[in-house]
């Protein structure tokens, strides 16, 4: 585990730690890499191929961090992907992914 209590990857679903693996119509994944650097930021992933349907993802709550957005697939060019050191604030412990997108956030 890293200082903020992360390991190097944990997997997870639509809700943490419960990737649904054992689902074989499962179309939603997500998971968090932890850095091992003190100064880098972690990732958190969210992967929604449902189609016609966006889920919640919960976010992991990290100790003194807080999470922003990166990538938005769902959003227009040139909101989708963020230039670095502008990415948006996430506030709440769920981040809604749309249909057929990706998101990616990392913290700071």
């Amino acid at each position: 585990m890293n200082i903020r209590g992360l390991k190097d990857i944990e997997w997870h679903g639509c809700k943490l730690y419960a990737p649904g693996w054992d689902n074989p119509s499962c179309r939603v994944l997500g998971f968090t890499m932890g850095s091992f650097e003190e100064n880098e930021s972690d990732i958190h992933v969210m992967l929604n191929m449902e189609y016609g349907r966006d889920l919640d993802f919960e976010i992991p709550d990290i100790k003194g961090r807080d999470w922003y957005r990166f990538v938005d697939t769902s959003l227009p060019v040139p909101e989708d992907i963020i230039e670095d050191g502008n990415e948006k604030f996430i506030t709440g412990n769920t981040y809604n992914v749309k249909s057929y997108s990706a998101v990616i956030l990392i913290s700071k």
